[in-house]
């Protein structure tokens, strides 16, 4: 009904398109309009150092960061899981966002308190913090149940952070070789994997890449 009262539709991928042309066939106009970036929405004038050091980070870690809503569709304690099992001493995971799920931040908090390579920050990220934990991040990971387009992934995107995130929805459409991992959520081994190898494939290229792929 609200397709055919619709003069057009937007949506930001092919894969969106598709999905609207299949679930509602209609004679209405389809048109991909790609997600917006966010490049200078949010002030940088701290330095990776200085982003470090405000988050009690040591330099030569290497740091994952899940920034945004803390909610169980943004399947944090997978990650949790998979960090565990896969990730060194010298790693480190940034958990950050509003608290949308009040016992899963308990058990996070549980969690922190136990094991110093997990460093979380509940509540709203003012856009002047934003920088922090974008600057102190190597590589920003997103590991959706299921996912069409994501703002996160693009902000991410936007300020030169690598991605590991599921191959589902737009993102396919988005994140290539060159500026991160996309993994089979199905595959219970895949995220860990992909966090084990981005570290082998991680170069400053990667950054610049998924910058550029965002500003256009």
């Amino acid at each position: 009904f609200v397709m055919q009262r619709a003069t057009a539709v937007v949506t930001h991928c092919q894969y969106g398109r598709r999905e609207i042309l299949r679930l509602f066939p209609s004679n209405v106009p389809v048109y991909v309009i790609p997600h917006g970036n966010y490049s200078e929405v949010h002030p940088i004038s701290a330095t990776r150092q200085q982003a470090r050091a405000s988050l009690g980070i040591r330099a030569q870690c290497f740091v994952y960061l899940l920034l945004g809503n803390i909610s169980p569709y943004k399947e944090v304690e997978s990650f949790v899981q998979s960090f565990r099992e896969c990730c060194s001493s010298h790693d480190i995971a940034i958990i950050a966002g509003r608290n949308r799920a009040p016992d899963l931040v308990q058990r996070l908090e549980a969690l922190a308190a136990s094991d110093s390579r997990f460093r979380l920050f509940v509540g709203f990220v003012p856009d002047d913090d934003v920088q922090y934990y974008l600057q102190a991040s190597d590589v920003a990971v997103f590991c959706f149940r299921e996912v069409l387009t994501s703002g996160s992934v693009i902000l991410a995107m936007s300020y030169g952070l690598p991605v590991i995130a599921p191959a589902r929805g737009c993102l396919p459409e988005l994140v290539t070789a060159e500026t991160g991992i996309l993994y089979d959520p199905a595959d219970s081994g895949a995220l860990g994997d992909a966090l084990r190898n981005i570290k082998r494939r991680y170069t400053s290229r990667m950054g610049a890449e998924a910058k550029r792929i965002a500003d256009s």
